[in-house]
């Protein structure tokens, strides 16, 4: 569980002749980010020897100690700051200590990185006629998304045959936004062009666009099916929606039709390949559209799918939209895989692993043919742990979801658990046609002393205001109790690789021994999609309980910016305004594209999310890819010894 957030180094002195024994435990991320707030923390328990420890960090033949640490009468925690340094390299952390004259001492290694910077290209739109001018826009952003003004050493606009077309050379913008056009030929080559940025050495980021004749159209036909079914399914639902650019709905004639294809498999000699063998069995379709634009046609598919299951089919659904008066018509087309597999059944926010004593909670979600979720299903769940069996039929809500908490008190050292859909009114139609089933081995997590921290889930998104805050269950063994009449509960909260918070409670055995912490933050989570939260103590056996989950959250931007126009829709010509909203200070670059240019040729939009993908996307994982880094740090690891009796 810890590896999912960082790596954690423990170093277990254990005495016979000593009590209590001493429990030194230090955390530090695997990555170390130029810019980011990176911190190394040392937690120890209450001591009676007299002991030390540093941590320092060791880089090409250079060491510098990072803190050094004494004995103390109580629990602490204590973190410093992590040493910058201006360029990537690979270090060691290295550790040592003396603790009643025996040394101990571990070292790991820890990865410096530079901030990285992402470049954005974006031009006006994706396609252009002879003559026009091409605008576009480069930004450049760190990892906490803030612009940077940094100078392009060379942008340049190629042509199809890779021919250099025009070039700027050392570009700086204006808060971090650069401005440029080109104006193309009246008579340029009908072809993709491409434009290229370079910061440095290699090209950052490139982007092509697409001059050509071309009429742009009046309105759209959008088509809405199910993306697959299986031979269960005795019909197909096609929805067919005309709308005018400037949103009005379209009115005219739709035809169309659905038609069966046929892919066939054989080998070949390196490879199994696939060939689509075109069957002339269609059923058409047509009428007028209604007041909405829109028109629907009910095809039944019973025929169509009845056939031998070595062949694999799917449907092609071809229509067109004629308007009316004008006889211009647009064409759409799509495709609806036919499957075997009627269900799948995912589970969510599962843990492998499960705390005797604790509730242990499944989720499942029951998904159809294209991904739709089913809803007012039957899903049996089934858990077995030595003797002992339980089963629960449930029923899946409006998001296909059933969830069930279970009692571990009378589970084993594993369990199995089984979850599977249990389908209705199937009839001898569903031959060869599959239903969702999952199962899991579980095992529990061992404790000497009977004791545990359990962070309880959250059924929604962390947001980006400051007061979230956590829950955490613990029970503590009676033996553990005998033996303190406190126990120290530390945190950390991980986010971006990094320590950014840490706290610690003090909860008193002689009120009780079991119940649930609050944790709560005060601050503002900085920019990311997770946050990690571990729990640990440490006890007088040298054991230590812990847990950890990682939580999503929602996007957080800190310059909250709005645009807002009067009204849903206008006529065409008509007059409107914008109104935008953004931090003092802003700069805003604004775009605007004709719906009717987005509809002769899509393009990837720049936008928030995809934005906040590229930059968070591009952070590299906790996973170490060291064995050894899973290694305690004492060359003879020696397990938590059980608390005397």
């Amino acid at each position: 569980m810890w590896h999912d957030a960082l790596r954690l180094f423990l170093w277990l002195q254990v005495f016979a002749h000593v009590s209590p024994s001493p429990s030194f435990l230090v955390t530090f991320p695997s990555d170390v980010r130029m810019g980011e707030k990176s911190q190394i923390c040392a937690v120890f328990a209450a001591q009676t020897q007299k002991y030390y420890f540093n941590v320092s960090l060791e880089f090409e033949g250079t060491e510098t100690v990072i803190f050094q640490l004494r004995s103390v009468e109580e629990d602490s925690e204590q973190c410093f700051p992590v040493p910058e340094h201006d360029k990537d390299f690979e270090g060691l952390f290295k550790f040592r200590g003396n603790v009643d004259n025996t040394d101990v001492k571990g070292e790991k290694t820890v990865h410096y990185h530079r901030s990285q910077k992402f470049t954005f290209l974006q031009t006006d739109k994706p396609i252009y006629k002879p003559g026009q001018t091409v605008k576009f826009r480069i930004v450049t952003l760190d990892e906490r998304f803030i612009p940077l003004n940094v100078t392009y050493s060379l942008i340049v606009l190629e042509d199809g045959q890779n021919n250099r077309v025009s070039q700027w050379r050392d570009v700086g913008g204006r808060q971090g936004i650069s401005e440029l056009s080109f104006p193309l030929a009246l008579e340029p080559k009908l072809n993709t062009f491409t434009i290229k940025v370079r910061r440095e050495k290699d090209w950052d980021t490139t982007l092509s666009f697409t001059v050509e004749e071309y009429v742009l159209p009046k309105f759209e036909l959008s088509l809405k099916f199910p993306k697959a079914i299986t031979k269960l399914d005795v019909n197909i639902e096609v929805h067919m929606c005309g709308k005018y650019t400037y949103g009005k709905a379209v009115q005219g004639t739709v035809i169309g039709k659905l038609c069966r294809q046929f892919k066939v498999y054989y080998w070949s000699l390196f490879a199994v390949k696939s060939e689509r063998l075109n069957v002339s069995h269609c059923q058409e379709f047509g009428g007028q559209t209604g007041a909405d634009g829109c028109f629907v046609a009910k095809i039944a598919t019973g025929d169509f799918t009845q056939i031998s299951t070595a062949r694999e089919i799917e449907f092609e659904v071809f229509a067109s939209l004629e308007e009316v008066g004008t006889g211009i018509a647009v064409n759409k087309s799509g495709k609806v895989e036919v499957k075997n597999i009627a269900s799948v059944l995912e589970f969510e926010d599962l843990r492998p692993s499960y705390k005797r004593g604790v509730p242990y909670r499944v989720k499942a979600v029951l998904r159809g043919c294209g991904d739709r979720p089913l809803e007012a299903e039957e899903v049996r769940v089934t858990v077995s742990s030595g003797n002992w069996t339980s089963n629960a039929t449930l029923t899946t809500d409006g998001d296909g979801v059933v969830s069930r908490s279970f009692l571990t008190d009378s589970w084993d050292l594993s369990a199995s658990l089984r979850v599977a859909h249990v389908p209705r009114g199937v009839s001898g139609a569903a031959e060869g046609v599959t239903w969702g089933e999952r199962t899991l081995s579980l095992m529990a997590v061992p404790s000497a002393s009977g004791s545990f921290l359990h962070i309880l889930p959250l059924s929604f998104p962390l947001s980006c205001a400051s007061g979230s805050g956590f829950s955490v269950s613990y029970r503590f063994g009676e033996r553990v109790k005998e033996k303190m009449e406190r126990v120290t509960v530390y945190y950390q909260i991980i986010i971006r690789r990094q320590i950014w918070a840490t706290g610690k409670q003090q909860l008193h055995l002689e009120q009780k021994t079991e119940g649930t912490m609050a944790v709560a933050l005060r601050e503002e989570f900085p920019l990311s999609r997770s946050v990690h939260l571990v729990v640990f103590s440490l006890l007088p056996n040298g054991e230590v309980i812990t847990d950890s989950e990682m939580f999503t959250k929602t996007e957080c931007f800190a310059n909250k910016v709005g645009l807002r126009f009067p009204g849903a829709s206008e006529l065409p010509g008509a007059e409107t305004t914008l109104e935008v909203t953004a931090f003092p200070g802003s700069l805003c670059a604004l775009r605007s594209v004709d719906q009717s240019v987005r509809l002769q040729r899509t393009s990837e939009e720049l936008t928030a999310a995809t934005v906040y993908d590229s930059v968070l996307g591009h952070l590299p994982s906790y996973y170490s890819d060291d064995p050894s880094d899973l290694l305690p740090c004492l060359p003879h690891h020696r397990p938590p010894r059980p608390l005397p009796s």
